[in-house]
């Protein structure tokens, strides 16, 4: 699967003339990455990033019987919590592609907590939802599910297409491997899947405390590849996943 960030190319002077159209297409912090390209395709660029995938589990089951519009509505308010997440978290928004998400940590420049801010990111996302689904269900809306995939590793960073339809595209197999282990988080019964190359980024950046919630789980053979792949799951083997809100609320009454 190819994965890359959409966002229409302009010249420098029309990025640095008009930068609020240009953050309508790309995030905040790629325009200066833009504004400084001399030629559409400049030379790509091989760094360490952490991938996140995040996707609605059950979407199109969930759509049907809505209406066009009340789809809409719910893509954009899971849009809109998830990309939130994503920027308070110092992430780049890649894109979205229906009712997935794909964010990036450490691109364009990498920093010193990228691995760590891509889990705080996880994280946080789950509990923004949780206390979305508090609001669906009082407005009788079905409550929502997401799986979510981490990876850390070599991508591939640069502009691919045409000179009057470019993509900044981020590419490799840690972007594939990320959205292969959110893929698994339906099998392996998680809201949250992370390669061992991540948690050891983790670990590295800002130590073992950060990790708390995860557990090991047995290696995996992840779809295209022929070894097992080490990862860690969000929650106890074989319990769902919950968000850290409502495992926040369910010890507070067990304490009451």
């Amino acid at each position: 699967m190819s994965c890359t960030a959409r966002s229409n190319w302009s010249p420098p002077r029309l990025v640095s003339s008009a930068p609020a159209i240009t953050l309508r297409h790309v995030s905040a912090n790629l325009v200066d990455e833009l504004a400084e390209l001399d030629e559409p395709f400049g030379p790509a660029r091989v760094q360490d990033a952490a991938i996140l995938f995040a996707d609605v589990i059950g979407f199109t089951s969930l759509c049907e019987g809505c209406s066009p519009k009340d789809v809409m509505a719910m893509l954009r308010g899971f849009h809109e919590r998830m990309a939130d997440c994503v920027f308070e978290t110092g992430g780049t928004l890649d894109k979205f592609v229906g009712d997935s998400v794909m964010a990036t940590f450490g691109t364009p420049k990498p920093g010193p907590r990228d691995a760590a801010n891509a889990l705080a990111c996880a994280r946080k996302m789950l509990t923004c939802l949780d206390a979305w689904n508090i609001e669906r269900r009082a407005h009788g809306e079905p409550a929502l599910q997401i799986g979510i995939g981490l990876h850390f590793g070599p991508v591939v960073l640069g502009t691919i297409g045409h000179e009057r339809r470019l993509e900044y595209a981020v590419l490799g197999d840690t972007v594939n491997t990320a959205s292969r282990l959110e893929a698994l988080s339906r099998n392996l019964q998680t809201s949250l899947v992370s390669s061992h190359a991540l948690i050891e980024q983790v670990r590295a950046e800002v130590g073992e405390h950060t990790i708390t919630g995860m557990r090991r789980h047995p290696a995996v053979v992840v779809r295209g590849r022929t070894q097992a792949t080490e990862v860690w799951i969000l929650g106890e083997h074989g319990c769902k996943a919950r968000s850290p809100l409502s495992q926040a609320r369910s010890a507070a009454t067990a304490q009451t």
